[in-house]
């Protein structure tokens, strides 16, 4: 055989799985059986990432080799000199003028889109159909939690907790969540592999100095470190700051953080109790626990000077270094 475009069809498309997408996109300009061969295939074409604009921009989604696509950008210019998120554009966004209702019905037709990037802190998401959003937003691999009316959270939280695609979740601004009730909470956000929470400072003072706010947290959390603490759940690995788990009993939380294989627990709001962190140690090294990875970051350095010296042996032996004591703050 003297030329490799003797070669089937069939084998062709076999080599041209093998190429990295650089390869790819050089080897489709080099003729015109190649470029038929596999130009329009979708499955070539997955690694792609399709930015748009604005509705000019749509039809780069109706391209037959974007009909797996995975991942698009959103941007806020109305030129080329695209900006990924409107929170840092001077000029007017578009879609905050015109709304996402369509953009996101164009992305829905569109299955396979797993990430979406440049939606954060759009004002143009305000304008998108509850039960459109949420339609598209369980569907991708990580989701940040941005700003959101009540009427969406509450469609978002239900939709989690009954089936999503969601592998990781990003909480930073527990206001928006304020209408769920704390089983839905709970049920939503044990329903994710991965999770991150946490509180922004206006917000965290804003319910500290409101008991009725602060009250409605703390059954939120509590359901939720119930119910992982009692059931088996999908997420297996979640970040939270001290100051949601501020009044969760050291048993509950102890037994719910052990039964996870990664927890990381932050200290920007608040630090974890003496008998929390000893509860958590203890169920570690002598307990059923499922830890293979922990952090208690920013810990209280009088809490951790009263640390239970043979258990932190032990579970340093286990996990190695899992605690950082926090002395910037330290009087």
């Amino acid at each position: 055989m003297s030329s490799i475009n003797e070669l089937p069809n069939e084998t062709l498309l076999e080599i041209f799985q093998h190429f990295s997408p650089k390869d790819l996109k050089a080897a489709v300009l080099v003729c015109h059986r190649w470029s038929t061969i596999m130009g329009e295939d979708p499955s070539f074409w997955t690694w792609a990432v399709v930015t748009l604009g604005s509705e000019e921009d749509y039809h780069k989604l109706s391209s037959p080799r974007h009909q797996l696509l995975e991942e698009i950008k959103v941007a806020h210019s109305s030129d080329r000199d695209y900006w990924y998120s409107c929170g840092y554009y001077e000029k007017e966004c578009h879609w905050r003028k015109h709304g996402m209702d369509g953009l996101f019905n164009v992305i829905f037709e569109i299955p396979t889109i797993r990430r979406i990037s440049g939606i954060i802190l759009c004002e143009g998401l305000s304008a998108v159909d509850p039960k459109l959003l949420v339609s598209v937003l369980i569907r991708l691999e990580k989701l940040y939690l941005m700003d959101m009316t009540p009427e969406k959270i509450e469609h978002l939280f239900t939709a989690m907790a009954m089936k999503s695609m969601l592998k990781s979740l990003r909480v930073e601004n527990f206001a928006p969540l304020s209408e769920l009730t704390p089983l839905l909470f709970a049920s939503a956000i044990s329903n994710v592999d991965e999770v991150s929470m946490a509180d922004d400072d206006m917000t965290y003072q804003y319910a500290c100095l409101h008991p009725e706010v602060l009250l409605k947290r703390q059954f939120m959390m509590h359901a939720f470190f119930t119910l992982i603490a009692t059931y088996e759940r999908p997420l297996k690995k979640l970040k939270v700051d001290a100051c949601l788990t501020r009044f969760i009993d050291p048993e509950t939380l102890s037994l719910a953080l052990n039964s996870l294989e990664e927890v990381t627990v932050t200290g920007y709001q608040g630090w974890l109790s003496g008998p929390q962190v000893d509860a958590i140690i203890k169920n570690l090294v002598d307990g059923q626990s499922n830890i293979k990875k922990l952090m208690l970051e920013d810990l209280d350095p009088d809490v951790a000077e009263q640390m239970n010296q043979d258990h932190v042996r032990r579970a340093t032996e286990k996990l190695g270094e899992f605690y950082f004591i926090d002395y910037v703050t330290w009087p």
